[in-house]
């Protein structure tokens, strides 16, 4: 009893969570420390995911549909219905959503824009290369790019071709 205790004692709180879980439901390291990692997501606190993740854990598939859910609650942007996900339980569950930070100062990037970009401009020069002219080219792209993946203005395929946004 007096060696378990000062053991405990140099344990963290989720590491003594996770060896009662296992006494009491026999079950392995891996699956305690998930369920111990999931009650403290729950809970607001990921210090059992990144301690056990810097050990070589590799998380359940529960606990990364959980980070998952709280990155889409800490995005802003994002507009989800936890009732449409894989497991509305967990979904709601995870009340807490994580944010990234940035370093620094200044608005992030913008990479889906980046990205159209690229490849509206890439589109646009495979086509010249092919010996289409400008206007043709642009026209192209733009009716290539409003069917199959979003509508936009066709000023918007030039500024990508042309350099005025930024790539």
């Amino acid at each position: 009893m007096t060696d378990n205790a000062s053991v405990r004692r140099e344990m963290t709180p989720w590491q003594i969570d996770a060896m009662e879980i296992m006494e009491t439901h026999s079950l392995t390291h891996a699956q305690a420390a998930n369920a111990v990692i999931l009650e403290w997501l729950a809970d607001g606190s990921t210090k059992p995911l990144y301690d056990w993740l810097l050990q070589g854990l590799q998380p359940d598939q529960t606990i990364l549909h959980a980070l998952a859910y709280m990155l889409m609650r800490g995005d802003i942007g994002a507009d989800w219905d936890p009732d449409a996900t894989q497991n509305p339980v967990l979904a709601r569950d995870m009340k807490f959503g994580l944010v990234v930070r940035r370093p620094g100062k200044g608005a992030p990037k913008d990479l889906p824009k980046q990205t159209r970009n690229r490849l509206l401009r890439r589109e646009v020069r495979k086509l010249m290369a092919e010996g289409v002219s400008y206007d043709g080219a642009i026209a192209t792209v733009h009716e290539w790019y409003c069917a199959n993946i979003q509508r936009i203005g066709i000023q918007t395929v030039r500024d990508a071709y042309d350099g005025h946004q930024d790539l």
